[in-house]
């Protein structure tokens, strides 16, 4: 655990934590934009075979053959 604070400790006093913490937001951004990019894209999926459901509802299948 005193690792950790440690850790903490460094990165709070590196001038290049700002980078990490730029990092973390892009980081941010791109998961953000991969899950709406996949919510949109599976409403639409949805949608799609929606009506591909109800097109193909109507259609009649013929019976086996019997023997």
């Amino acid at each position: 655990m005193k690792k950790l604070f440690d850790l903490v400790r460094r990165l709070g006093s590196d001038e290049e934590g700002a980078t990490m913490v730029e990092y973390g937001l892009l980081i941010a951004f791109i998961a953000l934009v991969a899950v709406l990019g996949a919510a949109i894209l599976g409403q639409g999926l949805s949608t799609m075979y929606d009506k591909i459901g109800t097109a193909v509802s109507g259609v009649t299948v013929p019976a086996l053959p019997t023997s």
